[in-house]
């Protein structure tokens, strides 16, 4: 995971009208209200996958924490997030400068989960997202 990475995620989950000013990396601002979606990125495992071409393959995993004030919000938040990124059940690549993106993934490992120490009470679900990259 780089800056331009996670910046080209966040650019992407912004198109959503609901999450375009509430999409925050790592730490929401305060007082923000729901629904917002907070991006955690790590680098994961870069591979060397071949003998010709780029010495090595980045591959960039990140979670999403998509918050809403229902389970009923999370769910459409969360199909109109998964939309920029899948179509048809196929990864939509992401542009990011100086790489070369495909492989992209998209992961939903349990259901939501209602936090109900802040309040208002929230529900989250949580998503876990990569892709493979190569520098161009």
């Amino acid at each position: 995971m780089s800056k331009k990475q996670s910046d080209a995620v966040k650019a992407r989950i912004e198109t959503v009208p609901a999450l375009a000013t509430k999409t925050f990396k790592t730490v929401v601002t305060h007082g923000t209200t729901a629904p917002y979606c907070v991006i955690h990125g790590a680098a994961g495992e870069d591979s060397q996958e071949r003998l010709a071409g780029p010495a090595s393959t980045m591959h960039p995993r990140y979670t999403l924490h998509i918050v809403g004030t229902t389970a009923d919000q999370v769910e459409v938040i969360t199909d109109l997030v998964k939309a920029k990124f899948i179509l048809n059940g196929y990864g939509i690549p992401l542009a990011v400068a100086g790489e070369t993106c495909s492989g992209l993934w998209w992961s939903v490992p349990g259901p939501p989960v209602a936090q109900s120490d802040p309040q208002p009470a929230i529900v989250y679900q949580v998503v876990e997202l990569g892709w493979t990259a190569d520098p161009a």
